[in-house]
């Protein structure tokens, strides 16, 4: 259990990559927002479906930490809160940085966008991640425009976590695929689509639902990828198998992504996005020869710092509405997003270094 465990919390080459290109994914997605004529085509239709890929992830990192952690550290509402704390501590830098980017270039750069002081006054909830709770006041304007996905991972995994630690197999093999099965079905039959984010039904956020459903996914995932582990002797024709499988699974995603509409594909997605992360988690496939020989410590970071950094190039491009093609925008809105993401990470990075050379300045004397 030790050896597994160990393994297990050792970076996942493929899966950090695959991080970015997902991230990519949805900036593709948010594109669509940009001014375009009737004879121009959208480059991807459903690219949304990025979103997917991380909430699945998370369900089966939040599952791999509680398997991870010791049965007496890891229950009750104490350490329930430890767990949310430590998700939000990494993403907190990144978070401010694109806010403090949303306020300068709404305010500053090309056609100014005057904000209410009681939508300023609401930022409360972005900046505690709250948002999805249905505490957004007078206005759905979030102050980072992607930021509802952070929201709603938190806030679903605060309500899962200690379910899933003091009922551990209970909650994977019974809660779990349950939770999955019924919540996306009733997505299935009642809008037959998922890619919900801040669209409130009854005062319940969909968006929420949404991340507890795929959260749900990532666990079930998770248990699969404990039983391919198990697979043996791993020969060849096993590895071939498991690597066709998992880039397969990964392939076919962005496919859909870019030629089928949001339907319900969307739900054949989920699963072999769940089936794509299970076999790379598994060890099985060739992929699994990469962990530890390539540096992916930038890749998570990365993928983060895009994420939220973005939709304000996308805001910036639609009020411009500049006389050029919509690919021509596109482009616009790739360059400088993945510079300002660039731009985040030394930022914080020279930040985090400067402290704790201040840290250890104070501790010197």
């Amino acid at each position: 259990m030790e050896a597994v465990a160990a393994k297990s919390r050792s970076k996942n080459s493929m899966i950090e990559l695959w991080r970015v290109v997902f991230s990519l994914l949805i900036v593709a997605c948010h594109t669509t927002a940009l001014p375009k004529d009737k004879t121009e085509d959208f480059l991807f239709l459903s690219a949304s479906i990025g979103v997917e890929f991380f909430f699945v992830l998370s369900g089966f990192l939040m599952a791999q930490s509680a398997e991870d952690t010791p049965p007496r550290e890891g229950r009750g509402g104490k350490a329930s809160l430890r767990f949310v704390i430590s998700k939000i501590r990494p993403i907190l830098p990144t978070y401010l940085f694109a806010l403090c980017t949303e306020l300068f270039v709404a305010s500053f750069v090309g056609v100014p966008q005057k904000r209410s002081l009681s939508e300023l006054v609401y930022y409360v909830w972005d900046i505690l991640f709250l948002r999805t709770a249905g505490l957004q006041g007078d206005s759905m304007d979030v102050a980072v425009g992607a930021s509802w996905y952070l929201s709603a991972m938190i806030l679903a995994m605060w309500m899962l976590y200690p379910l899933l630690c003091k009922f551990r197999e209970t909650f994977l093999y019974v809660l779990a695929p349950l939770l999955s099965i019924f919540m996306l079905g009733w997505f299935s039959n009642v809008y037959g689509k998922i890619n919900f984010s801040l669209a409130f039904c009854n005062g319940i956020c969909l968006g929420l639902l949404r991340a507890v459903a795929e959260i749900c996914v990532g666990c079930c995932s998770y248990v699969v990828c404990t039983h391919l582990r198990e697979l043996a002797p791993k020969g060849q024709l096993i590895r071939a198998a498991a690597t066709i499988g998992e880039l397969g699974s990964f392939g076919a995603v962005l496919w859909a992504a870019r030629y089928c509409y949001r339907s319900q594909t969307d739900f054949i997605c989920i699963l072999l996005v769940a089936v794509g992360i299970a076999l790379s988690f598994s060890g099985l496939s060739f992929t699994s020869l990469l962990n530890g020989k390539i540096n992916v410590r930038w890749a998570g970071k990365f993928s983060l710092a895009l994420y939220l950094n973005h939709v304000v190039w996308v805001r910036m491009l639609s009020r411009w509405k500049l006389p050029i093609s919509f690919r021509k925008q596109t482009l616009i809105v790739f360059v400088l997003s993945i510079a300002t993401a660039i731009v985040c990470n030394w930022v914080i990075g020279y930040l985090s270094r400067q402290f704790n050379n201040f840290k250890k300045h104070i501790r010197s004397i």
